[in-house]
């Protein structure tokens, strides 16, 4: 058995029919076996992609996101298992379900996810107790999620977190993860900054909103190499104490002010203001 590439728009179908005739050195299939040993290697090799994204959504299988499965799911399973046919793991997942249904984001299809995001349109309280993927790196709290956070338990791997458009909520008792190394906060963020408000390892410092409370005597995390404030930065320059590890310092607006005044940091390679009415930075 060999297969013909017909005419027609389905591209899919015909990179299965190329992948497949070169899987058998351009032979006949002389047996089922054969067809499935190659079927069996190409669904490998396209499970096996880094790149393999999935949309959590109504209608999305159970058995890609649960972590116990029915008794008729554990069955399909059996079935899937005999056939030898891998397991979807993906890398990337968009999460559009209600939040109480974290609480089953658990098991084997879990195990390769680096990248989490809520979905555009969630707005839900996170429950306790979610099991979050082991090797999660990327956490993204969408563009609409606005609820508390400081009941989260987030895995040590996790070196980004972003906060949506939406995101407004205290985060003193937020307990962040160990090893962060860039924080995004969006545009509605406006809560107080107290002292130890951000973790040793932070790195990079985003605030897409306006930077309005007072920072005086504030002590930024010692590892801060770039802050960037694209909103209003309201406070004087010259009452802020900038880290020594600074590198890369950039504002969106800053007020008119006198400049000479203030001290930068010997570490500042890049520093700048896209609109301000008083001397340039």
């Amino acid at each position: 058995m060999c297969f013909l590439a017909r005419a027609g728009p389905s591209r899919c179908l015909d990179a299965l029919i190329i992948a497949l005739n070169q899987a058998s050195g351009g032979e006949w299939y002389t047996s089922t076996m054969q067809l499935q040993l190659a079927s069996l290697e190409l669904c490998a090799s396209c499970r096996s992609m880094h790149l393999l994204k999935l949309n959590v959504q109504h209608g999305t299988p159970t058995r890609l996101w649960r972590g116990t499965a029915t008794t008729r799911e554990t069955r399909s399973v059996k079935r899937r298992n005999v056939t030898r046919v891998p397991v979807v793991r993906a890398r990337t997942v968009t999460w559009k379900l209600p939040g109480l249904a974290l609480r089953n984001m658990t098991g084997d299809a879990w195990s390769e996810v680096t990248t989490f995001s809520l979905g555009p349109g969630f707005d839900d309280d996170l429950p306790r107790g979610i099991q979050w993927p082991e090797k999660l790196t990327l956490l993204g709290l969408g563009p609409g999620f606005n609820r508390s956070v400081e009941h989260l338990s987030l895995p040590a791997s996790v070196r980004f977190l972003v906060f949506g458009a939406s995101f407004n909520m205290p985060m003193d008792n937020f307990a962040w993860p160990p090893l962060l190394r860039v924080l995004v906060l969006g545009p509605s963020f406006s809560q107080p900054i107290h002292p130890g408000a951000f973790p040793e390892s932070l790195q990079v410092l985003l605030f897409q909103g306006d930077f309005t409370h007072p920072v005086e005597g504030f002590v930024w995390p010692r590892s801060l190499l770039q802050l960037y404030v694209w909103g209003l930065l309201a406070q004087p320059l010259g009452r802020i104490s900038w880290p020594a590890s600074l590198q890369v310092l950039l504002f969106g607006h800053v007020r008119n002010e006198s400049l000479d005044e203030v001290t930068w940091p010997e570490s500042l390679r890049s520093h700048g203001a896209q609109e301000m009415n008083g001397p340039p930075l």
